[in-house]
């Protein structure tokens, strides 16, 4: 188990060395580790390979469905405000969204993905790059049919996320990108992030690997650009409204200020709705212990409960886990399809923490 003290001038060779290890075949990698002692960063590698640009700790990065932690941790915010009731249905505050023809969907459904809406929606937009407008996004969920009734099943979902985005708008009365910056982005200092693309011309570039250029069924992905050298770029500019599911950018420091608001070091939460974000809302059937909080994964290992939330928008891969019982957190963002940031996190974990004697859950859900 963690010891009480972590001393981070005794333990920082170590991360930087596993980093290092572990990103050994990556194009670039950021991360950070937050300890009860503070916080190291470190990167390796490139931001952008053709210019040699390195990646650093303040580089930006999209970070795909880690989005959706930050548009939960909004959602709890306002409802700390009393602007909106997670348990209340959608339709309550939206008559026009009656997600797939049902007015039962509540807000609480789509934070935890039992809302029985499907993972895309039937967009395209993996193919063709051109993400939904709020409209768009609207009429289609209206024209889906359920998968599951709400509240009884699980199942991923990111349009179901892209519609908390537009409650929030509704409930803010600002739209999303600047309820997002202004509510939580800028009260933590997250002064590198945004809510939605394009980002700054300072973003890294990403790079698909040869294997990557294609999905199950043989189609390519969208966005493909210029050969570096057996890599191929690989860019979206803007999810549109998307956004609040997967299209944001950070940096790892700005993650790890994040990251001390899912610990509960801030008072930008309340401790009702931290305490929500760390507590199972829906168990896996297979897993009790197992299933997904107001905002994130909880599962376990040897070392105890924690949350995670991984990430992939474009080319770029993410990852962020947290253990609030020991107090740390580990974030990494890499920019490859290929980049591994489940693995990169796990020897972060075990530099910190000690060898593991099985490795940690890493699978898709």
């Amino acid at each position: 188990m963690l010891p009480l003290m972590i001393v981070l001038g005794f333990v920082a060779p170590e991360l930087q060395r596993a980093l290092e290890e572990a990103a050994a075949n990556v194009p670039g990698v950021a991360a950070a580790v937050l300890t009860p002692e503070g916080t190291w960063t470190g990167a390796t590698g490139f931001a952008d390979l053709r210019t040699r640009r390195p990646m650093t700790p303040s580089t930006r990065c999209y970070v795909g469905s880690i989005s959706k932690t930050m548009t939960a941790a909004t959602i709890l915010i306002l409802r700390d405000a009393g602007q909106l009731d997670v348990d209340e249905r959608i339709t309550h505050y939206m008559p026009g969204w009656r997600l797939a023809g049902s007015s039962a969907v509540r807000v609480r459904d789509l934070l935890t993905h039992t809302s029985g809406v499907e993972r895309e929606g039937g967009f395209e937009y993996w193919f063709t790059g051109v993400f939904p407008t709020p409209e768009e996004l609207r009429d289609q969920l209206r024209a889906l049919e359920l998968v599951a009734e709400p509240g009884t099943q699980w199942s991923y979902s990111n349009v179901g996320y892209a519609a908390l985005g537009q409650l929030l708008t509704v409930r803010a009365n600002e739209d999303f990108e600047t309820v997002v910056q202004r509510r939580l982005m800028e009260p933590l200092g997250m002064l590198r992030s945004g809510p939605r693309g394009p980002a700054p011309m300072d973003l890294a570039r990403a790079y698909t690997a040869p294997n990557e250029r294609t999905s199950r069924d043989g189609r390519e992905f969208a966005g493909l650009g210029a050969r570096v050298g057996a890599r191929t770029v690989r860019v979206y500019h803007d999810a549109d409204a998307m956004a609040p599911a997967f299209g944001m950018y950070s940096t790892a420091e700005d993650l790890a200020r994040f990251a001390e608001l899912v610990l509960g070091r801030t008072s930008l939460l309340s401790a009702r709705s931290v305490e929500q974000m760390h507590t199972l809302q829906h168990a896996f059937d297979d897993d009790p212990r197992s299933g997904w909080t107001l905002g994130f994964r909880r599962t376990h290992d040897e070392h105890g409960w924690l949350l995670r939330h991984n990430g992939w928008f474009a080319a770029f891969r993410s990852h962020l886990s947290v253990r609030p019982e020991q107090g740390i957190a580990v974030v990494v963002l890499t920019n490859a399809d290929d980049g591994g940031p489940e693995e990169i996190g796990m020897a972060l974990t075990r530099a910190l923490l000690g060898n593991t004697r099985a490795p940690l859950d890493v699978s898709s859900r």
